[in-house]
């Protein structure tokens, strides 16, 4: 909180930051649950509304489970979030995943085959919306 403080009193007005989840979460329903106690303190709500978005709150091996797709299709009020670490390999984004791919983003620079591959599955799919895009 203390940080918030800060940034509040001294950046820019216009001042944007992300947070890094470092995978620290078994699922997106257990992350939920403390994003919801966290982004609910008055001391942090505005603050809040200054985040680009939460990186890798989910361990890898959970964040393309179907369970992880149908957490965040109930979660209207979700942060943006971005799962780049969880796709190592071109097989990790297959049809079970698709679910989860439209509601979240990756770093595309990282590798661009993977970025392609992700197109061409929002394309069978449905794209995704420009705020679940972010």
């Amino acid at each position: 909180m203390r940080l918030a403080e800060i940034l509040q009193a001294q950046a820019h007005p216009q001042f944007a930051f992300s947070l890094d989840g470092n995978e620290q979460f078994k699922s997106l329903a257990l992350f939920q649950d403390y994003w919801e106690t966290i982004s609910a303190q008055p001391k942090l709500m505005e603050f809040f509304r200054h985040l680009l978005f939460v990186e890798q709150p989910v361990h890898r091996e959970f964040a393309l489970q179907p369970e992880a797709g149908e957490v965040l299709g109930k979660w209207p009020q979700r942060p943006p979030i971005i799962i780049d670490e969880s796709d190592a390999t071109l097989e990790d984004l297959r049809p079970p995943c698709v679910s989860v791919r439209r509601h979240e983003s990756q770093k595309t620079a990282k590798e661009f085959s993977k970025a392609w591959r992700t197109v061409a599955c929002w394309g069978t799919c449905g794209r995704p919306s420009l705020k679940d895009a972010t």
